[in-house]
């Protein structure tokens, strides 16, 4: 199940393909997905243009905090129901 979904966002942050070929409405929410700031973040790494350093890795480390509190939170809840 984690592969299919790597695979579709891959796909969707224009990994495999170029933007340019992707459809309109996947062009506008490849910017929230975190596969197109790591994208961004290996294209300015080897020269290409992307979005800046300091943009995705700011994008990445709010999504790191943000799935690290509801992962901790659906931890917390799982335990509050196994053992309260």
């Amino acid at each position: 199940m984690s592969n299919l979904t790597y695979l579709v966002l891959a796909f969707a942050s224009g990994i495999f393909m170029p933007m340019d070929s992707l459809p309109e409405f996947v062009r506008q929410i490849a910017p929230y997905l975190p596969t197109y700031h790591y994208a961004q973040l290996a294209w300015t790494t080897v020269g290409m243009d992307g979005a800046g350093i300091a943009t995705s890795a700011g994008w990445l480390v709010g999504y790191t905090i943000a799935l690290f509190g509801l992962a901790l939170f659906a931890y917390r809840r799982e335990e509050g129901l196994r053992f309260g």
